[in-house]
Order: C-alpha cells, then structure tokens, then sequence
C-alpha cells in the first residue's frame, strides 16, 4: 500500500478514535446532567406536595382562630400540632431548596431572595452585594 494511503488510513483512524472519545464524554456529561435534572424535578415536587399541606393546615389554623373568635373552645394540643407541623414543613421545604440551589450551583440575594450564580458579585435583579 502506499505511504501517502496508510498515513491518509491513519489519520481517519485517529479522527475516528478522537470523535469517538469526543462523543463518549457528551454522552456521559449528558447523562449526569439528565439525572440532575430529575433529581431536582423530584425536589421541586417534594416542595410543591408540602406546601399543598401546609396549606391545608393553615385552613385548619383559620377555622380554629375563626371558632376562638365565636367564643367556642380551642383545642390546645391540636393547635400546637398543626403550628409544629407547618414550622417542620417549612423546615423541610428550606432543605430541599438548598439542595437544588447546591445542585444548580446558585445563590439566593440576601436583599431581595432572587436565585444568583455562585460567581456573581452583585445580585443581577436588585445589584445588591452578594460576593
């Protein structure tokens, strides 16, 4: 075969193996990101599931303000159980928005809460200080 063949034939082969590694490291990166992905779709519907009950328990805790109001009795324990409940879910809610702000490598503004790069210096909603 000639020489100007078999270096042609090797570069095609090397192109091929580069391309090749090329796509396998996309497809990895792809797939980790995918998994990210649904990991934080789970967190966000975790947050949205409690704080169906959380508002659920705040109707409760209106009706027995509502019936304090009428002069009728109140239920202590039951009270303090949904006002414990509701501070446990917020708590939870707080982790699971952590999680996903760790995940998508962001930052909350301490002025106005809007979600930040973990590089920004300055909030890009209210230009606070966030570096």
């Amino acid at each position: 075969m000639d020489d100007k063949v078999k270096e042609l034939l090797e570069k095609l082969r090397t192109g091929a193996v580069n391309v090749g590694a090329a796509a396998g490291s996309t497809l990895r990166e792809a797939s980790a990101r995918a998994g990210e992905t649904i990991e934080i779709t789970k967190l966000n519907m975790k947050i949205f599931d409690l704080n169906s009950e959380i508002n659920q328990n705040m109707r409760k805790l209106g009706e027995i303000m509502y019936a304090t109001h009428s002069g009728g009795v109140v239920n202590e324990t039951e009270l303090d159980a949904l006002l414990c409940d509701v501070d446990d879910k917020r708590s939870e809610i707080k982790q699971y928005r952590e999680r996903i702000r760790d995940m998508k490598k962001t930052t909350v503004c301490p002025m106005c809460g809007a979600s930040c790069s973990r590089g920004d210096r300055f909030c890009r909603k209210c230009g606070a200080d966030i570096g």
